[in-house]
Parts: C-alpha cells; structure tokens; sequence
C-alpha cells in the first residue's frame, strides 16, 4: 500500500513460481528437482495438523485485507508440493465425475479432515468477503495487539463507508484460548451490537462499549454486526 496506494493488488498464499504453503511450512525449502539423478521429487501431505491451522490464519488475514484474494489452485484445501514442478501436479479429487457447480460439502468428502476444514474455511471466508464488505472495505483500526511489536494475539476492526457495515477480525496464534474484552466505540464501532461470527455462527453482544470475545487456541474470528 506504501508503494501502489488505492491501486487494486492482489495477494496470494502461493502460485506457481514457489513452494506450496503446506510443504514449505513444515519442511522450508525443497527442490523438485534432484539434478544428481534428473528425477522430479514430489512432496507428500504434511501429517502435522497444526500446519493446516497456520493456513488457516494466513487466509482469514488475507481475506480481510484490501487486496483481493488470489487462490492458487489447490492451497484452498492445502495441497502439498516442493517448487515446479511439483507445485504443478493435478488436482487431489479429480476424477471426472465432478461437475463444474458441484457444492464445497462433496468436495470435502474427498479429502482428509484437516485439508476438509481448510476448504470449509476458505469457503466460508469468500461467501462473507461478497456479503460483508465491511471485512476489507475502510480504515482498519487496532482493536487488540498482544505482545506490541510482534503480536501473536491481534485484532483489528473495520467500518465500511459505502454501506456502513461493521466487523472485527481477531487472530490468534497462541497455544491457549483467549477472552478479549475491549471497548468498541473508539474504532467506530456501534455501541450495544451484536456481532456474529461468520467461521462459526456464534454471536457475542456487546455490553454498552464493552465487547468480550473468547478466541479458541490457533484459531480466528472474523464477526461482523448483525
């Protein structure tokens, strides 16, 4: 934004110039290529859970971001690979029976539970971003940071000034769950609200200028008012 301004940007995960998030997560850099045998080396799926959390922090952050969300085929479930051309194998699921329209539910069936939550995540991240402009649109206030200077608790929250809609996206990546509690009015926010969260359902009421909001262990919020 320093450099480009109001310029519409795009911001990704991954593409196809760069390891896969998964494997380079877990493992850092890989080389497809063994150039000792000219053998293309193809990364497995990470068994550590906690990678597919991480992710799902990347992509909450990035869809109530400005920029608009670029998916790179593949990273909306968390699909491995090393650099290309790994990172340029075909699709998991692909078995010719899928129609074009098919529902994110079928496709989850597909895949193991955590690349499943991912793909639920992400899904229910882009149905929200389209109907709460709220989540990218306006000035972004700080709502909570903990530790100042590198945070691994962090909240900010957004007021949109086209349609006036509200919301607060909390990220946390600590091993424990936390309550946030916090006043509201200072970021512009409406005193008294009601906002659900749109990852979960669950709504928190604000209590005049108070809001109190539990975050789960490696996990995001991202409410917006009712």
């Amino acid at each position: 934004r320093e450099r480009y301004g109001d310029a519409l940007m795009s911001s990704f995960l991954g593409n196809h110039d760069v390891m896969r998030f998964t494997s380079h997560g877990v493992e850092g850099y890989v080389s497809a290529c063994n150039w000792d045998t000219n053998e293309v080396i193809q990364a497995s799926a990470p068994t550590d859970w906690f990678i597919y959390q991480r992710m799902k922090l990347a992509w909450t952050f990035l869809y109530t971001q400005p920029d608009v969300p670029l998916i790179y085929y593949g990273d909306e479930f968390g699909m491995p690979g090393y650099t290309d051309p790994d990172n340029r194998q075909p699709m998991w699921w692909y078995t010719g029976d899928l129609d074009p329209g098919v529902d994110v539910e079928t496709v989850a069936s597909r895949l193991d539970t955590e690349p499943a939550g991912v793909l639920r995540h992400v899904a229910a991240l882009g149905q929200a971003r389209r109907d709460h402009p709220s989540m990218w649109r306006g000035d972004a206030t700080e709502w909570w940071v903990q530790p100042t200077g590198s945070p691994t608790t962090w909240a900010w929250a957004r007021k949109d000034p086209v349609g006036g809609g509200e919301s607060i996206t909390i990220i946390n990546r600590e091993g424990e769950g936390r309550t946030l509690s916090n006043a509201i009015a200072y970021a512009g926010l409406t005193p008294g609200a009601t906002f659900v969260d749109v990852l979960t359902g669950e709504q928190f009421a604000a209590s005049g200028d108070s809001l109190s909001v539990y975050v789960p262990e490696h996990s995001s919020r991202v409410l917006v008012k009712q």
